[in-house]
């Protein structure tokens, strides 16, 4: 038996350590094998095995006064699940050293913009969120769904944060549900668009238009267990937002965080001195809103993200919103694991 052997190991000696035992132990024989057991909070331990051997602690969530725990056997998610998904999540795990099994939540996000604004956003908006263990998992729109089964079978509260990503409707209604009619990329207002998201279609697969999943309530939002009832994932994408210009004021959604981030902040994004960001318009000033939007969409299909979110860092303002579906998602990931908070709302900060 080895208790935490991280407790006396850097990174990367942990992994060589785990895998030279893993060598050491004799081939089972006949009537005897060696019996292994390594308590351990390490991701670069733990991911050095496959999920079979992997017996969770699960902290009971029921009503009872008496803390105790729930054992779960992954060997039991890994013989259930399909061999093509187990391969992806165990070869992702493995590579990122992600902390999901040591997580209060996880954050399921788009791409490495989220990943890197989301810290900072939460250090501004939500820092009783600083108080908990949370991991941001970088999956991408295609993949976030594939974590379903796990994070289920882990109990694990989770906030995936994707795109709408918006495009031209199929040329023939019924063909609606074939990937390969999705036409090119396109604003969220052109007339019976669709996503092009895999995790949407899977998560919400009534839902074939743009309209409809805008019209979604944000108490829909959270994804149905297998089993019925509301599970413990919520997905944020954008939603319809006052988007404000010269004497124009219309409610626009963007079809990704940087657009939806354009459109939260028109006024600060096209003030010269941010040219920076990448997202200022040349002669803005002299564009209607709707001819803004358009050039606006344009830029962010070229757009440098990662130079875009560290520039966002870096900047020393801190007037610009974070796009109001990502403060909705972390609100309700507030609400779930610290329910009575005393941090005042989104609202309640407005107003200061």
């Amino acid at each position: 038996m080895i208790e935490e052997p991280e407790a006396h190991l850097h990174a990367q000696l942990q992994q060589v350590f785990i895998r030279r035992v893993f060598e050491l132990l004799p081939e089972p024989k006949p009537g005897f094998h060696t019996q292994m057991v390594v308590t351990t909070h390490s991701s670069h331990i733990l991911y050095e095995s496959s999920f079979q051997p992997i017996r969770y602690f699960c902290r009971d969530k029921g009503e009872q006064a008496v803390h105790r725990s729930e054992v779960k056997n992954l060997s039991v998610f890994y013989n259930g699940e399909q061999e093509a998904t187990r391969d992806f999540l165990q070869q992702y795990l493995k590579l990122t050293h992600c902390d999901l099994f040591f997580a209060d939540a996880a954050i399921l996000v788009e791409g490495n913009v989220e990943r890197l604004l989301l810290p900072l956003i939460i250090e501004r908006k939500f820092s009783a969120l600083k108080a908990c263990h949370l991991t941001i998992l970088e999956v991408g729109g295609a993949f976030a769904h594939k974590f379903q089964e796990l994070l289920e079978f882990l109990e694990i509260t989770t906030l995936a944060i994707t795109d709408l990503d918006s495009s031209e409707p199929p040329e023939h209604k019924d063909a609606e549900k074939n990937d390969s009619d999705v036409g090119r990329a396109c604003k969220t207002t052109v007339p019976r668009a669709v996503t092009s998201n895999e995790t949407l279609k899977h998560w919400f697969p009534k839902l074939t238009t743009i309209e409809e999943l805008l019209d979604l309530p944000d108490g829909e939002k959270v994804v149905q267990c297998d089993e019925g009832g509301s599970g413990n994932i919520r997905v944020a994408y954008q939603t319809r937002r006052p988007a404000a210009w010269r004497a124009d004021t219309v409610e626009l959604a963007g079809r990704t965080l940087e657009e939806a981030f354009a459109l939260e902040n028109l006024l600060w994004t096209q003030d010269p001195s941010r040219k920076a960001i990448g997202l200022s318009i040349p002669k803005s000033g002299q564009l209607t809103l709707d001819e803004l939007h358009d050039a606006l969409f344009k830029r962010v299909r070229n757009l440098d993200k990662t130079r875009f979110a560290l520039g966002l860092i870096a900047e020393q303002d801190t007037a610009w919103k974070p796009p109001q579906y990502i403060l909705d998602g972390l609100e309700w990931l507030r609400e779930r694991l610290l329910p009575q908070s005393a941090e005042p709302s989104i609202e309640g900060e407005a107003k200061e």
